[in-house]
């Protein structure tokens, strides 16, 4: 089986991440991994970037992602481009949406976030909630979006137990299909790793979108043997 991180977050675009691009890829190169998205937030506000223009923070979110693609070249890992977006607490992976979409939608920011759903998903977005039970004081309330996503997150290896259960209910309930990724935000310190598996070989996004719509990737869930040595 192929295997891919589905849900990494990297310095400098994640301030909430600890690792950098180069340091996390090569953690999984390392673990055999055959590919990475790399999901950083897209928001601006984790990001770093206040004070210019609208072109100019989509321009170097996506910068930053073509530079994580050499870096993928360079050490033979596939690298994949997507990212997180968020709402008062509920939080959103979404894949098959570039650079130029953004650009094209210069309000998209400050649209409603049903709204942003919706224009992401008529482009064709796959979009994932992402840890929806989260157990966060700063959280307000948690919200699901059943009508506006393809998928939920059961698995988060950075959340384990928080809410995994009630994701695999609300995903049932709804016929939503499961996902899992790590939320890795610290390369080979992170404990315990998940994501997406297929039995070829993943080439782009929408090949990633369209094998899982097909319910052709499977969840896995793995420790990391570089912190549980037997």
């Amino acid at each position: 089986m192929y295997k891919y991180e589905t849900h990494l977050h990297t310095l400098p675009i994640s301030k909430c991440a600890i690792s950098d691009a180069e340091s996390s890829l090569k953690f999984y190169k390392d673990m055999d991994y055959d590919g990475v998205f790399i999901t950083n937030h897209f928001g601006f506000k984790n990001v770093g970037l206040d004070g210019v223009t609208y072109e100019s923070k989509v321009n170097t979110f996506f910068d930053d992602v073509e530079k994580s693609q050499e870096i993928g070249e360079r050490i033979g890992l596939k690298v994949f481009s997507g990212f997180e977006m968020g709402d008062h607490g509920a939080d959103f992976l979404v894949y098959g949406i570039g650079r130029e979409f953004f650009l094209k939608n210069a309000d998209f920011m400050n649209l409603d976030i049903l709204d942003k759903l919706t224009l992401m998903k008529e482009a064709g977005g796959l979009i994932i909630h992402a840890h929806p039970f989260r157990q966060l004081k700063s959280k307000r309330s948690i919200r699901i979006f059943p009508y506006h996503v393809e998928g939920v997150e059961v698995y988060n290896t950075n959340r384990e137990g928080q809410g995994t259960e009630l994701a695999a209910m609300y995903a049932k309930h709804y016929e939503l299909s499961e996902f899992a990724g790590s939320d890795n935000h610290s390369a080979e310190e992170h404990p315990l790793l998940g994501g997406m598996q297929s039995e070829t070989p993943i080439i782009n996004e929408q090949d990633f979108i369209e094998k899982y719509r097909a319910g052709k990737l499977n969840t896995f869930c793995e420790k990391n043997p570089f912190i549980y040595m037997e």
